[in-house]
């Protein structure tokens, strides 16, 4: 691997649980293993000064060699001149959106979101989801509730008035035109609780679209003095979820678009696809691939408890039947 290795944040009680020292030693110890480790960038020690003064005298005293800290200067350097950094230190943020809107950027973009689509589990009676044809005319004030309704989609988030789920929209009514939408947060989950059961009801297959991500500045739930896990899925919308998945489990999949643990905590899930991102270019895939307009060849990064270990994902090649 030629590339830079970077840790994550070492101030994190992951890690510096795992020494016995406390405070600057351990911020030393935790350096010192880390370089010896492989990695080249060492990213928010808990103690910068203990650490770096830490490194110095362990390459003073032998323990790390200089040549091996030569070695992960000159990968930096040149990482930094690949991108102009030895030119100019700071981003113009006036040309920011202007390199990322550039069409191989965003092809690009759309291209590691497709190959990033991992089939954790499916059960053969869903996927790959049939087109619709367009809904007949109808009067201008028609009932709503005419609609057809042989596939829904319930888009779970952090909060309904942000964007998740909108391009996810988009992409699906071109496909299934009377496909019905539901967006539920936690605070209005018991308040969409009929409409969506009822829709649940009549449905013959159901996309349940998860974004719970983890979010700056997002208020930890407290219950009972405890911290409560913030990527689970919150109490009012896993209730709905697991009605659907007791009465039609084998009809509905699930596609995650953040963390990919949230899958093990509802064992009866099996239809299970993993899009990891939330960004536009994630849901334009996950819809290609519920479609089996492209085929899946992602892999988990991690091992989900329970559901999958490291590495699994399933093949599945494009449908026959998906338009070129």
């Amino acid at each position: 691997f030629s590339g830079l290795v970077i840790t994550d944040a070492m101030d994190m009680a992951g890690l510096t649980g795992v020494y016995p020292e406390s405070g600057p030693a351990a911020a030393e110890h935790a350096a010192i293993d880390t370089v010896k480790a492989g990695n080249d960038m060492l990213l928010l020690p808990s103690d910068l000064d203990s650490a770096y003064n830490g490194l110095l005298r362990a390459v003073r005293r032998g323990e790390i060699s200089e040549k091996r800290i030569d070695e992960s200067v000159l990968k930096i350097l040149r990482a930094k001149a690949s991108v102009g950094l030895h030119k100019a230190r700071l981003v113009d943020l006036n040309v920011v959106s202007t390199v990322i809107s550039r069409p191989e950027n965003l092809a690009f973009a759309q291209q590691v979101a497709e190959s990033a689509m991992t089939l954790v589990r499916e059960n053969g009676r869903v996927l790959p989801l049939k087109r619709g044809a367009a809904p007949a005319a109808s009067a201008a004030y028609g009932n709503v509730q005419a609609q057809g309704n042989h596939l829904l989609c319930v888009v779970f988030s952090n909060d309904v008035r942000n964007d998740n789920g909108r391009q996810l929209e988009r992409e699906l009514h071109v496909r299934v035109p009377d496909a019905r939408i539901f967006y539920v947060d936690n605070r209005i989950a018991a308040g969409a609780m009929s409409a969506v059961q009822s829709a649940m009801d009549t449905a013959d297959n159901i996309i349940f679209a998860l974004y719970i991500i983890p979010e700056p500045g997002r208020a930890a739930t407290i219950e009972n003095g405890v911290p409560v896990n913030t990527i689970s899925l919150p109490e009012g919308m896993a209730g709905l979820f697991k009605s659907a998945l007791a009465t039609k489990r084998d009809k509905t999949v699930v596609v995650s678009f953040g963390s990919p643990y949230i899958g093990g905590e509802f064992p009866a899930i099996e239809n299970y696809i993993c899009a990891y991102s939330n960004i536009a270019a994630s849901e334009v895939a996950a819809i290609k691939a519920l479609f089996g307009e492209i085929s899946y060849s992602g892999r988990l990064p991690v091992t989900i408890p329970g559901m999958a270990a490291r590495g699994a994902g399933l093949e599945r090649a494009t449908s026959s039947s998906s338009p070129k």
